[in-house]
């Protein structure tokens, strides 16, 4: 036996298996995870901007609350500008070196492309979930069909999901503190991100029946693609 030419035939195998494995689910399975780090970043950092500039103006600071509002502020408008938009005759903060500012603006500038990625990314992952999962995108949208099939670890495991699992999937922890102390069940997990839900009166009524409806929208798109 030529243990060479067995190794060889076995690594080529084993790539081929490997770069076969790679499907569609995979791709929108990291994308919706890194637009999700992406979020977690935006946050941090923004609070941290929010804590730095504020100790110019802090005055300015309170009275935006969107982060990306803010940012554009810091980068767009000078400290005379800002006084006189928000009426400060005598702010509680110092004025800073141009050091300091240039420092907070790139921070402010660096946050501002995170928010730019975030949009490309949800974009791509639109594009993605209409290509490749359509009934999914219709019944659940894009980042809660993402999430659900992350969550999954992919289609053919949220495929094979009961609409009740499929309901609390992403209230694991919810779940485990049912069984364990006996606390109340979870009624939703992810899909009380969705609009039907968040906005419902009942919302365990409603994320069961979005529940059912995407565990057949899941289906019809695995099987379509199975017979493809």
């Amino acid at each position: 036996m030529d243990i060479a030419k067995l190794r060889t035939s076995l690594l080529s195998a084993t790539k081929a298996a490997i770069r076969s494995s790679v499907k569609e689910d995979n791709l929108i399975i990291q994308c919706v995870n890194s637009m999700q780090e992406t979020e977690k970043c935006i946050n941090m950092m923004s609070k941290r901007l929010r804590e730095w500039y504020g100790l110019s103006l802090p005055e300015v600071e309170h009275s935006v609350e969107d982060h990306e509002t803010l940012i554009n502020t810091v980068l767009t408008k000078s400290r005379e500008e800002l006084l006189k938009q928000y009426h400060i005759t005598e702010p509680m903060g110092p004025e800073l070196s141009n050091k300091d500012v240039t420092t907070i603006n790139e921070l402010a500038a660096t946050i501002q492309q995170l928010f730019a990625l975030k949009q490309k990314q949800e974009e791509y992952l639109n594009v993605s979930m209409k290509s490749y999962y359509p009934e999914l995108e219709k019944t659940a949208g894009s980042i809660v069909g993402a999430k659900l099939l992350a969550k999954a670890g992919s289609i053919k495991h949220l495929m094979e999901m009961p609409s009740s699992t499929i309901q609390i999937l992403g209230a694991e922890k919810a779940l485990f503190r049912h069984l364990t102390r006996s606390s109340r069940p979870p009624k939703h997990g992810i899909i009380l991100q969705h609009q039907k839900v968040a906005g419902a009166k009942e919302k365990g009524k409603a994320a069961r029946q979005l529940a059912n409806a995407i565990a057949k929208a899941v289906k019809i798109d695995y099987f379509k693609k199975e017979k493809a």
